[in-house]
């Protein structure tokens, strides 16, 4: 499942996860994985392949 995000609604996103408070690994670990997707955007080959 791909979505297509523009540059300013990650931007967005990015500090929506700033300012919310996280409690316990669970949410913590959901929000590292969310961060990490949003500051490592897919390359158009690899879209193609999936």
């Amino acid at each position: 499942m791909l979505y297509e995000l523009t540059d300013n609604q990650v931007k967005n996103l990015i500090y929506f996860l700033d300012k919310v408070s996280f409690q316990g690994l669970k949410e913590v670990g959901a929000v590292q994985e969310i961060l990490l997707s949003l500051n490592n955007p897919c390359s158009e080959e690899k879209e193609k392949e999936e």
